[in-house]
C-alpha cells in the first residue's frame, strides 16, 4: 500500500504550488513578499504545530523565491511550470514583485545536531547551494577565510567544507587570523558577490535537536551572521522549543521572553485548507455520512497534515470500503451499521490522537468525544440513522408534527440516546440479557469485539492492497 502523507520533495512541492493543495498559495505569496522588503539583517520565526506543515510551507516559499533568481537551483522543468504558474490570470502569483536577487538555503537543523559545531554545518549547506558554489567555484580566496574559521570555532571537521569547494584537505597548519565576526563577513562577501544580493536561510526542524545544538545555532546565528544581506526563517513548534530552552538553561528561564530576543518577527503558520486538502486526497464524497463525520473527527482533534493523512490511511484499511460498498454483507445490521459510520471514525481518531483516551474510551469510561462530535454534528443524522424507532423523535421535534401526529408520539433526548448506546457497546453486562434493543437497533454482547476487529489492520476484512494516490 502505498503512503497517504507524502514527503515534501521537489516534485511533491511543486504539485502543491500547482493545485493549491493545502489552500496556502496566497499566503506563500505574501510571506514572500514579506522576505523581500527586508533590508537588514532580520531572523523570522514560523509558528506551528508538529505535523502541520512548517516543512511544506518554507519549501514552497524557497522554491518560490527561487523562481525569481536568474541562477537558481530549480531545473528546467521545475522553472517553467512555475513561471506558467505566474502568467495565469487567477494565480496568487501574478502581481508578486520580487526585486531582490535572492539566493535560498535550506538547513535541517535535525539532520545535522550530531555536528560540533553549528556555523560549519550552516556554511556547508551554503557552499552546497547552487547559486553559492557556481560562484565561489574559482575564487580560491575563499579557502582560507574557512581555514581560519574553521580554526577559530573547533580546529575541526572541516575536510567536508573544503572538500566541497576544492575537494583536497587544506586544514594542515592552520593559524587563528581573525575574529569569528570578522570572518564569517569576508565569507559572506564572498558567497553572495555582487549579483546575488541577499542571503535566505531556512531552518528547519530546530525544536527537534538536541538543547546543546538547538541553543547553540539560535544564538550563533545571533551573534555571527549579522550581516544586513541575511535573512533566516527559522520555521518552529515555538512551545517545544520554549521546553528545549528551559532543558539547558533550568526550569527558571523564561522561553518565551528568551525567544523574543533572538527572533526580530514571528508569523503564526497559516491554517491548511482542510476540506481542500482531503478533496485532493480522494476521501471527500459528500453523499455520505460517514465522510461528513470523518471531518468532523479530524476538526474535533485539531489534526494537522501528518494526523489527518494517517487517519485517512487508517479508514482506508479498515472501516472505508465497507461503509461504501453499498452490497457489503458485514453491514446488514441497523446497530452495526450505524457503529461503522458513527463511531468507528471517533476509535480511530481516539487512537492517533492519544492512545490512553482510546483505551479508557473502548474500556467505556470516556464517552466525551463521541458525545461532543455527534451532538454538534446531529445535522448529519440521516433520518435518524436507526436512533429512533418509529414512535419516537428527538426533543424540539415535536412542535412540526401536526396534533395527530404527536399522539402516542415519545420524546428522546439525543445526549441520552448516544449515551445508552455508547454504554450499551462498551459498558453492557450481558450476563443477564441476550440482546439489548435501542431505538431501531438491536444490540448484542459481541458488538463491541466486533468493532475492535474491524478497526485492525489485522482484520480479515482489512483493504491492504489498496493504492492510495
Amino acid at each position: 500500500m502505498k503512503r497517504l502523507h507524502t514527503l515534501p520533495t521537489d516534485n511533491v512541492i511543486l504539485k502543491c504550488l500547482a493545485n493549491d493543495t493545502l489552500g496556502r498559495n496566497e499566503d506563500v505569496a505574501r510571506f514572500c513578499s514579506i522576505i523581500d522588503s527586508f533590508h537588514e539583517c532580520t531572523v523570522v520565526a514560523i509558528d506551528g504545530a508538529w505535523g502541520s506543515g512548517k516543512t511544506f510551507f518554507v519549501k514552497q516559499s524557497k522554491m518560490l523565491l527561487d523562481s525569481f533568481c536568474a541562477k537558481s537551483s530549480l531545473k528546467k522543468a521545475e522553472a517553467a511550470s512555475l513561471n506558467n504558474m505566474k502568467s495565469m490570470d487567477n494565480s496568487p502569483y501574478k502581481d508578486l514583485n520580487i526585486n531582490q536577487n535572492h539566493s535560498t538555503v535550506y538547513y535541517d537543523a535535525w539532520e545535522n545536531d550530531n555536528n560540533s559545531d553549528p556555523i560549519l554545518s550552516i556554511i556547508y549547506a551554503v557552499i552546497r547551494t547552487k547559486q553559492v558554489s557556481l560562484h565561489l567555484k574559482n575564487d580560491t580566496s575563499v579557502y582560507d577565510i574557512l581555514k581560519s574559521l574553521a580554526d577559530c570555532l573547533t580546529g575541526r571537521n572541516i575536510s567536508a567544507l573544503s572538500d566541497a569547494i576544492k575537494g583536497t584537505d587544506i586544514m594542515d597548519d592552520i593559524k587563528h587570523q581573525d575574529t569569528i565576526k570578522d570572518l564569517m563577513l569576508k565569507f559572506i562577501n564572498k558567497a553572495i558577490g555582487t549579483k546575488n544580493k541577499r542571503l535566505v536561510i531556512f531552518i528547519d526542524e530546530l525544536d527537534r535537536c538536541k538543547p546543546t545544538f538547538a541553543v547553540s545555532l539560535l544564538e550563533r546565528v545571533k551573534h555571527f551572521f549579522t550581516d544586513d544581506r541575511l535573512t533566516f526563517v527559522f520555521s518552529i513548534n515555538q512551545d517545544q522549543l520554549q521546553h528545549t530552552i528551559r532543558g539547558f538553561y533550568g526550569s527558571g528561564m523564561n522561553g518565551s521572553k528568551y525567544l523574543e530576543k533572538l527572533f526580530d518577527i514571528s508569523f503564526p503558520l497559516p491554517e491548511v485548507n482542510i476540506q481542500q486538502y482531503i478533496s485532493h486526497l480522494g476521501f471527500q464524497n459528500k453523499s455520505f455520512t460517514y465522510d461528513k463525520i470523518n471531518l468532523a473527527v479530524i476538526r474535533y482533534f485539531q489534526f494537522g497534515l501528518r494526523d489527518t493523512a494517517k487517519f485517512l490511511q487508517y479508514n482506508k484499511l479498515t472501516t472505508y470500503d465497507l461503509v461504501h460498498d453499498n452490497n457489503s454483507r458485514i453491514i446488514y445490521e441497523n446497530a452495526l451499521r450505524f457503529c461503522l459510520t458513527y463511531i468507528t471514525p471517533i476509535m480511530i481518531g481516539l487512537r492517533i490522537h492519544d492512545a490512553s483516551k482510546y483505551n479508557a474510551f473502548v474500556r467505556g469510561n470516556y464517552s466525551k468525544p463521541l458525545i461532543d462530535i455527534l451532538t454538534a454534528s446531529s445535522t448529519l443524522f440521516r433520518q435518524n440513522d436507526f436512533l429512533l424507532d418509529y414512535k419516537e423523535v428527538f426533543k424540539g421535534a415535536v412542535d412540526k408534527l401536526t396534533p395527530s401526529e404527536r399522539e402516542n408520539v415519545v420524546e428522546v433526548d439525543l445526549v441520552e440516546r448516544l449515551t445508552s448506546v455508547y454504554t450499551t457497546i462498551f459498558q453492557k453486562d450481558y450476563s443477564n440479557h441476550d440482546e439489548i434493543r435501542i431505538g431501531d437497533m438491536i444490540f448484542d454482547e459481541y458488538l463491541r469485539s466486533k468493532l475492535l476487529e474491524l478497526i485492525s489492520p489485522l482484520s480479515k476484512y482489512a483493504n491492504i492492497n489498496t493504492i492510495v494516490i
